[in-house]
């Protein structure tokens, strides 16, 4: 069964100046489209895993893991060398601190059971961090 709100995993793959695309097929959705390798998370696997798995089922890619995790550092590097062009929000280092997966975040019980959504005191606590930090870099404005 899949969840009410499900987490679609894309992955960007590059070689040199090029990115895979894949073209849809027999999906029902969008056929004859291209799309990035990339399907739904299943329940209890990472995001990390579930990138890995989709390219390997759908594209014959192998994928190392460590050069997934890169593309972040990648993000807030670019950011940091153009403040004036890039406001990044990292949601993802805000619910991992120090990088991994943690059930609680500023003392709040953020997540659902299932440890992949997140609790009704988590979403209060992430709408509140979000909301400040696009506030900080300009693209919120209070009335």
């Amino acid at each position: 069964m899949r969840d009410a709100f499900p987490v679609i995993v894309h992955t960007l793959i590059f070689r040199r100046d090029t990115v895979l695309l894949l073209r849809r097929a027999n999906t029902g959705y969008r056929d004859g489209w291209y799309a990035l390798p990339g399907g739904h998370l299943e329940r209890g696997e990472t995001i990390v895993e579930c990138a890995i798995r989709e390219c390997a089922e759908e594209a014959g890619v192998a994928i190392d893991p460590t050069r997934l995790r890169a593309m972040n550092d990648v993000l807030r590097t670019y950011a940091k060398a153009h403040p004036s062009r890039v406001s990044l929000v990292d949601l993802h280092a805000f619910l991992c601190p120090r990088g991994s997966y943690t059930p609680t975040v500023a003392g709040v019980n953020a997540r659902d059971p299932d440890g992949t959504h997140l609790s009704p005191d988590g979403s209060r606590l992430v709408w509140r961090w979000l909301a400040r930090q696009l506030r900080l870099a300009g693209l919120l404005r209070t009335q």
